[in-house]
């Protein structure tokens, strides 16, 4: 996490990039809604979406762009979520073996995903399902997410299949049935707890995965 800060031209107020927050200026204590991201390898970003525009400069585009190599994550790096008050800190390392964790924030049900291959992460809600494009499909009040013997992530109330990045079912009883995506960001542990701090963390720096 890069704790950077933006300025506001308009009413000069100044923005906390973690927060999503005005620190300061006529805005201060306004928030903005952090909308969901992905992080994950070029190679594998650019083979689903070939027709990508990519804002860059000569040196990237010769260098850094073109150059295969292998994304590393330092062992404190985490996934953090926050909603509301609560946050937690994933680790990434811990995750990485799982790939698959069910987890509640607060009251808030949500599962985590990870995928060793490509190193995408992606965080879903679980409950507040909804538009299944059959009227007759009975809608789960909340979804388990497991990986099926093909490997493919499915859901154990429905054994629908999903694409987690896109928040969508894509085949099976709830196909074509979309599930919110919630917002993580990719930080040091150190400064996750520093903006967040009554967090916890799941998993641990060595990549132990928690009973």
């Amino acid at each position: 996490m890069r704790a950077m800060t933006w300025w506001d031209h308009e009413t000069e107020s100044i923005w906390s990039q973690p927060w999503g927050a005005a620190i300061s200026g006529e805005l201060k204590g306004e928030t903005l809604t952090l909308l969901p991201s992905e992080l994950k390898t070029w190679g594998s970003w650019i083979s689903e979406h070939p027709n990508t525009r990519v804002l860059t400069d000569e040196r990237q585009l010769d260098g850094f762009l073109n150059q295969p190599r292998r994304q590393r994550f330092n062992e404190d790096f985490v996934i953090g979520v926050a909603v509301g008050a609560e946050a937690r800190g994933y680790y990434f390392r811990s995750m990485e073996k799982l790939t698959i964790l069910n987890d509640s924030l607060g009251e808030l049900p949500i599962a985590v995903f990870v995928e060793p291959e490509t190193r995408s992460i992606s965080v879903l809600l679980r409950d507040g399902i909804g538009n299944a494009p059959d009227p007759e499909t009975i809608e789960p009040e909340l979804l388990t997410f497991v990986r099926d013997e093909t490997g493919s992530i499915v859901d154990e109330e429905t054994g629908s299949e999903w694409d987690v990045e896109r928040g969508l079912a894509i085949s099976g009883p709830l196909a074509g049935t979309p599930i919110q995506r919630i917002p993580y960001t990719p930080a040091f542990n150190w400064a996750w707890k520093k903006f967040f701090p009554a967090t916890e963390f799941w998993g641990d720096p060595r990549g132990t995965v928690p009973r």
